[in-house]
């Protein structure tokens, strides 16, 4: 189709969930070292980033303009100067809306 394309990664990489970058695939964890949850499951349940832990578990972190919520594993856009902040797993951008530090949320779906 014109005007379309598709990223692929080499061996040892993994396209990230913004579909555009290659991340090195985490290591393959010892025999001795519990199964649990890992960034490569698709239900890792991270909203923006999922990182791997050294002790073989995963943390969650949030893209810039967001913080994470209590839970750990959704992020909200920060509240600035007393506005009301939204949770979302959408794609997010943070635009400055006017000269009052007021921010907009442009969400793309």
């Amino acid at each position: 189709m014109m005007g379309s394309y598709e990223c692929r990664c080499r061996e040892g990489f993994l396209l990230s969930d913004n579909q555009h970058t290659c991340i090195q695939r985490p290591k393959v964890q010892s025999d001795n070292s519990k199964d649990g949850p890992t960034c490569m499951d698709k239900n890792h349940g991270c909203a923006h980033i999922c990182r791997e832990t050294q002790k073989g578990g995963i943390a969650c972190e949030c893209r810039p303009g967001f913080q994470l919520t209590r839970n750990m594993k959704e992020c909200k856009c920060k509240s600035l100067r007393g506005t009301h902040t939204h949770t979302h797993t959408h794609t997010h951008t943070l635009r400055k809306h006017s000269r009052r530090r007021i921010y907009r949320l442009l969400m793309k779906r």
